[in-house]
């Protein structure tokens, strides 16, 4: 009987590790596919601003008082267009956790291909 318990519990130990083992982090990009950006949709305030906001002007990178160039508003952020597109877009650097989505990504050079405009 004791023999039964211990494999019993041993059966439960190990279907756990495989269930835990078995999980990983996939992104939304594997899991839906690209989406595709309508640029003639795209404005500062619908879509690049949230982007910036959420994923380059957070504490410690971005924002005031953190890392240059701070980002955050309009003014801001379309001073430092270019360096946007080179380091999030191009080069795909920035932000520090890993790239962009590439939706968003093709809301960035969207937004900058038309002049950066306060929309």
């Amino acid at each position: 009987m004791n023999l039964s318990k211990t494999l019993a519990a041993l059966l439960i130990l190990t279907t756990t590790a495989t269930c835990l083992s078995s999980c990983y982090k996939d992104n939304e990009e594997t899991l839906y596919g690209i989406k595709k950006v309508d640029c003639a949709t795209i404005t500062y305030s619908n879509n690049v601003h949230a982007i910036i906001i959420n994923k380059c002007a957070t504490p410690g990178c971005h924002n005031q008082g953190g890392t240059s160039p701070e980002l955050g508003t309009y003014d801001l952020d379309k001073a430092s267009i270019v360096r946007i597109v080179a380091r999030a877009v191009t080069l795909k650097t920035m932000p520090s956790s890993g790239p962009l989505s590439s939706a968003d990504q093709a809301a960035i050079q969207c937004w900058s291909d038309a002049g950066a405009p306060n929309n």
